[in-house]
């Protein structure tokens, strides 16, 4: 599901700082020095215009734009939703590591 793949994510990647969702909308919000009171809007963005980048489509949410939220239609194929997910921890791996 995307909220155990969020939560693997968030086991590797100190930038995420807490994964939430209810129903098909799910977050992750990034943050500094592993502190949920520093949030990181420039790491989200960074994520997210990298996934634009390959044709992802996901928004900065949040009121400190720290949010990364995805929606996915209920009609996604598993193989699509792979892709797309795959294409998100990527980036998150590419913007936390330069």
């Amino acid at each position: 599901t995307i909220m155990s793949r969020f939560n693997s994510m968030k086991e590797r990647f100190q930038e995420i700082g807490d994964v939430r969702g209810l129903g098909a909308m799910i977050a992750m919000e990034f943050v500094k020095d592993q502190d949920p009171h520093k949030p990181d809007a420039d790491f989200c963005a960074k994520v997210v215009k990298a996934c634009a980048k390959r044709d992802l489509i996901v928004i900065g949410a949040g009121v400190h734009k720290n949010v990364l939220r995805i929606l996915s239609p209920l009609t996604i194929s598993q193989e699509l939703l792979n892709k797309g997910l795959d294409i998100i921890e990527e980036e998150i791996e590419r913007a936390a590591n330069s």
